[in-house]
């Protein structure tokens, strides 16, 4: 993957998915911003303009913590591919197609990463994982489950020793 160097460099930003479970639009801008750099170019993503497009999709009004729901992925790929994200200078980034991949099935996660070098996914967030991550740690299963925390999408963007993702502005 020639985007790897890029990963460790690269200032993620939170994206307003500290205040707003803007979590998937969160995950766009960072994968945009990894594909433009890829490319030689800058995308510049800032919290409002990723809660302008969540709010576009969701209709999340910052004024009224009752709307925000979250966002369902195929319907915010969809809108990706036919309108496009607006990042902070007004630029309108679309992606030409997405697709469906079997859930588990990790080898289709891995030849997808391969061609596409980002492969969003939707999971559900055990609170072990959340503890994990606040320590700086490398999300690991703990026997015996975990209260889930909700659903979280995140960006894989590598697969080096374990698969690794952008989430919270953090890989």
């Amino acid at each position: 993957f020639g985007h790897e160097n890029l990963i460790e460099r690269k200032s993620w930003g939170m994206l307003g998915n500290d205040i707003a479970g803007d979590c998937v639009f969160a995950g766009a801008a960072h994968e945009t911003m990894m594909w433009n750099l890829c490319g030689g170019k800058v995308a510049k993503f800032d919290d409002a303009s990723v809660l302008k497009n969540y709010s576009a999709v969701t209709g999340y009004n910052p004024d009224n913590p009752y709307t925000d729901q979250g966002t369902d992925m195929k319907t915010a790929a969809e809108y990706r591919r036919t309108t496009g994200i607006v990042d902070a200078n007004g630029i309108i980034h679309k992606v030409e197609a997405y697709l469906d991949i079997d859930p588990g099935n990790l080898l289709e996660h891995y030849v997808a990463m391969y061609l596409f070098d980002a492969v969003g996914i939707g999971i559900r967030f055990p609170a072990t994982a959340m503890d994990q991550f606040r320590k700086g740690g490398v999300w690991k299963v703990v026997k015996g489950g975990s209260p889930n925390e909700g659903g979280h999408y995140i960006p894989l963007v590598a697969k080096r020793r374990f698969l690794q993702s952008v989430t919270w502005g953090q890989t």
